[in-house]
């Protein structure tokens, strides 16, 4: 996997670019579409906006937790930087409905997302078997440094 970060214009505490995601399971694998696994960020100040499409090419008995690697920047070692994204639209999941919500959260520490669903009072990180050869994730939200 190789993770990159690209800054295409800086300036005073303000800096733009793309970031490669990558995807990591429990056990087995998910392959990502090389067409739809880079991201934009923008980081004003301490805050850092990202915005990502992936789609998954390929799978191979994915089960387990799921993160999204690569993220531009990690949050600091502070349990006051935990983080939830906003809104995680998503389609081609396996046993998901209209019901069941992505929900994408950085931890203190960390330059990675974490992926949880929640159908109502039920929250699970254990989503890997949901993923198939053409699932999509959209992920936009901001997160601090």
């Amino acid at each position: 996997m190789s993770i990159t970060k690209t800054n295409t214009r800086m300036m005073e505490g303000f800096e733009t670019g793309t970031w490669t995601a990558g995807i990591t399971v429990g056990s087995g694998s998910v392959t990502l579409d090389n067409s739809y696994k880079t991201g934009l960020y923008q980081k004003i100040g301490n805050v850092v906006f990202i915005n990502l499409h992936l789609r998954a090419s390929a799978v191979s008995s994915p089960s387990g937790f799921v993160e999204i690697t690569g993220l531009p920047f990690s949050t600091p070692n502070d349990f006051n930087y935990r983080f939830s994204l906003g809104c995680c639209t998503h389609f081609g999941m396996t046993n998901m409905d209209a019901s069941d919500v992505i929900m994408p959260h950085i931890s203190s520490n960390a330059d990675y997302i974490s992926i949880f669903t929640q159908n109502g009072d039920n929250i699970t990180s254990s989503i890997g078997n949901r993923f198939t050869a053409t699932s999509e994730i959209y992920i936009t939200g901001s997160y601090m440094v």
